[in-house]
């Protein structure tokens, strides 16, 4: 494959950006000065910065050295992903000689969903977007936080947009709470929507290096065939260039699929041919290749997407590769933005990325592969720049670059499912959500379609208040709203626990199973027909039984990783839900003495929560949704695939240009629909079932 730059013939023009270099924010003294100055006058603060630049954690030590955290009150970090936090945390520990023991001590200290390390003492403490709306459910003033710096606004995701617009409304009544705003892509529009006059603007310039930029002659079939060939030429490059340990590349795929996938074809590859190419490099006096410190160099691929553990993702971003190898990061956007991996001088851009979408017709989420923007496309360029001069090449034409990309990507309240989002504004006694002050008004169909959810899931009133125990309970859960359904149906029947253990193996959302034959015996060996779900649960009753042992996980096929973040998770929704516990055993004999298994207890559950993705049977093995009416399949990787039960209802979809398939299927009885949801299902089971 043949790249070129526009302007010459059969050699790209050199189209050079500024990369944004990660060694230290240029914070001259007069922009600390005035950041401050702002501060001290009860102004808010928007700085245009680069990703991965480490903003926050400079002006932050600012605001600690300079007062900020005194009096009982902290300085607030919010960022949009936990591995994110975690190493921020790392970073500012480092830089005062912490060790671990010291995190939630007097200076740094963080606040994830599944674990907290801050006391009434921190100075600073950082959170994910959803970690601090959950404090702000429990401290509607935040009374114990002097100023919030919103991190990586410019991901605008639901969490980013709906806490800076319960910041603004917090601000109504303390006028004391300073916000600052750090985005990649300057807009007046969040000065305007902060208010002009009490809100001052920084543009903060960055070092960076020159990155040229080459595109391909004409359009690829097979972006990762056309990437295998760039990382090659980029291995035998740097094997003439003797190995320069800050040699490094880092490609940008659509999905984790595609990161595994592509991350063995490379090490396989290595392994087998890496001498041969190795012969072109340089070679000792006697004729052998040339080593380092004693060891043949190969190409060493690791993976990084927000599904992996985070001290995986630290991992990868710790630069702890063998000096002898070639490093390449295969990732998901996640090294878009979020993190910032070490060592980076070569990035290959396949032009796509996994986005979540919401379809209102088929009333439910799914993920759909998409063309990134050209803004995002840049952002990508600039991580071969950081710490030398770096190349990009981008698996798309410049055509394609200039007419098909559109500047940005839309942001998540006009695409993505938001129950949730009006499940947190109903919490706080928000009346009338369509007409709530957002930076970006949310598309007014997703708004109505969540406020119907909830109120058929019995979150709310029909009036539109929160209901005292359904919906009370469901917010505080800190789970998907379906999910949270699920759970309590599920100690009604005294298998909450068992719930939890459900919607923690969903809220992982990665595959249990490892890739090869032997695996697909193992998950054949746990399948039931009852289902995705059951058949998961089987999966993790037995890892529980096993004592949680990496070894069992082995020896069956499945990832340990996996169900080690699958433990964390259950532990944390179990101690967010108290009662769940002593709900179990004061209903399980209940359950037992009418007769019902615990299997069909889980069915239940879940056709509470999920019963609008209820489908049915076809004659020609597809499923009709009955709501919608809509034609889908189920997934290739569903124990039910080719099963075929009359009647099923599904977590996710995933969506292509011709097919719709349900992921995470189980087996269900119709009338089950008409105890949970008669309201939407009296008249319709009965003319399916005609």
């Amino acid at each position: 494959m043949q790249f070129w730059r526009p302007g010459e013939e059969f050699r790209p023009d050199r189209e050079e950006i500024l990369a944004a270099g990660i060694q230290k924010p240029l914070l001259s003294d007069h922009q600390r000065v005035r950041v401050l100055y702002a501060l001290e006058q009860g102004k808010n603060v928007i700085i245009q910065g680069d990703p991965g630049t480490q903003t926050s954690k400079v002006i932050a030590s600012h605001l600690v050295a300079a007062g900020w955290s005194l009096d009982g009150r902290c300085v607030a970090v919010a960022l949009p992903r936990q591995v994110a936090v975690i190493s921020s945390v790392v970073h500012v520990a480092e830089d005062n000689s912490l060790d671990e023991s010291h995190l939630g001590g007097d200076h740094v200290g963080f606040v994830l969903e599944s674990s907290v390390k801050r006391s009434s003492t921190t100075k600073l403490v950082y959170f994910t977007n959803r970690s601090l709306l959950q404090t702000l459910l429990k401290e509607p003033l935040l009374g114990s936080v002097s100023v919030v710096i919103v991190d990586q606004f410019h991901e605008r995701s639901i969490g980013a947009d709906l806490l800076l617009a319960l910041l603004k409304k917090v601000q109504r009544v303390r006028t004391d709470l300073c916000i600052i705003v750090i985005t990649a892509e300057f807009t007046d529009r969040i000065c305007s929507y902060l208010g002009k006059a009490r809100t001052t603007q920084m543009f903060i310039a960055q070092r960076g290096f020159p990155v040229s930029i080459f595109y391909t002659k004409r359009p690829v079939e097979d972006y990762l065939q056309t990437a295998m060939k760039v990382i090659q030429d980029a291995f035998l490059q740097w094997i003439r260039a003797g190995q320069p340990d800050s040699t490094g590349v880092l490609m940008f795929v659509q999905g984790t699929e595609e990161a595994e996938l592509f991350c063995s074809t490379i090490n396989e590859w290595s392994k087998t041919n890496s001498e041969v190419l190795r012969s072109n490099g340089p070679k000792e006096s006697d004729g052998s290749f040339r080593k380092k410190n004693g060891s043949a160099q190969q190409v060493l691929a690791v993976s990084l997407y927000s599904g992996l553990d985070v001290g995986q993702q630290l991992s990868v971003l710790s630069n702890a590769v063998n000096e002898n190898c070639l490093k390449v990061v295969v990732s998901t956007n996640i090294a878009e933005t979020t993190v910032t991996v070490p060592g980076i001088s070569t990035v290959i851009d396949c032009g796509l990325e996994r986005v979540e979408m919401f379809d209102p017709r088929m009333k439910t989420s799914f993920i759909s592969t998409v063309q990134i923007s050209a803004t995002s496309a840049r952002r990508r360029a600039a991580r071969a720049g950081i710490n030398q001069h770096g190349s990009c090449f981008r698996l798309y034409t410049h055509g394609h670059f200039k007419s098909a990309m559109a500047e940005s990507r839309p942001p998540a309240v006009l695409r993505c499912e938001l129950t949730e989002m009006v499940l947190i504004l109903k919490a706080i006694g928000v009346v009338d959500v369509t007409s709530f002050d957002f930076l970006e008004r949310p598309d007014g169909g997703l708004v109505i379609d969540a406020l119907e959810r909830l109120f058929f899931l019995g979150a709310i009133s029909g009036t539109g208040s929160l209901t005292t125990e359904t919906g009370v309970r469901i917010c505080l859960s800190s789970a998907n709203p379906r999910i949270g359904k699920c759970i309590l149906v599920g100690e009604s029947y005294g298998i909450g626990r068992v719930m939890a253990a459900v919607a923690a193996l969903l809220e992982v959302r990665q595959v249990l199973f490892n890739t090869g034959r032997s695996s697909r015996s193992s998950r054949a060996l746990f399948s039931v027909a009852e289902g995705d779900i059951i058949t998961m649960l089987n999966v993790w009753r037995r890892y529980v039984n096993s004592s949680f042992s990496d070894s069992w996980c082995a020896d069956h096929g499945i990832n340990p990783a996996v169900m080690q973040k699958v433990r964390r998770s259950f532990a944390r929704i179990v101690r967010t839900n108290l009662r769940l516990q002593s709900k179990d055993e004061r209903f399980a004999a209940a359950r037992k003495a009418i007769g019902l298994s615990l299997v069909e207890c889980v069915c239940r559950s879940i056709t509470a929560g999920y019963f609008e993705n209820a489908a049915m049977v076809e004659p020609d093995g597809s499923y009709l949704v009955a709501l919608p009416g809509r034609r889908v399949k189920i997934h290739r990787q569903s124990v039910l695939y080719k099963r075929m039960p009359k009647w099923v209802t599904y977590m996710d979809l995933s969506q292509s240009s011709t097919t719709c398939e349900m992921k995470d299927v189980t087996v269900i009885q119709p009338q089950w629909l008409t105890e949970y949801a008669r309201h939407l299902f009296e008249t319709v089971t009965e003319k399916f079932q005609s």
